[in-house]
């Protein structure tokens, strides 16, 4: 008589799903953390105002808007991706890392953005 083993790919994949679910729910909490990233960009218009320094309030306003920007659109994406490969019955945790890894670059483009606003008049 031949005893039936269950199956461990089953076991993986209800693994995987929870990992990606819980990674999902950091990525999205997450966005928070960034969007406070953004509130210490103003912080590049500190000499604005000063008879040396001119600035571009709104150049500086989407420097400032860029990292929550960023990763709430990596996060729909994410979320879209990782639904499609679930479904797919293909591993999906490293997609919402890899897109968290990623929203670290739109607050390094969101300091760029802002710190382009902000001009020495010292400079050549």
């Amino acid at each position: 008589m031949t005893q039936m083993r269950p199956d461990n790919r089953t076991e993986t994949r209800t693994g995987d799903r929870a990992a990606t679910i819980v990674l999902l729910v950091l990525q999205a909490l997450g966005i928070l953390v960034f969007g406070a990233f953004g509130l210490f960009i103003v912080f590049v218009s500190d000499s604005c105002g000063s008879s040396s320094t001119t600035c571009d309030d709104g150049r500086i306003a989407w420097g400032v808007m860029t990292p929550p920007l960023v990763a709430a659109g990596l996060f729909v994406i994410s979320l879209i991706w990782s639904i499609k490969r679930m479904a797919q019955s293909r591993p999906a945790w490293w997609v919402p890392i890899l897109m968290t890894v990623l929203s670290v670059g739109g607050v390094v483009l969101g300091f760029a953005i802002a710190a382009s606003g902000v001009h020495n008049g010292n400079l050549v």
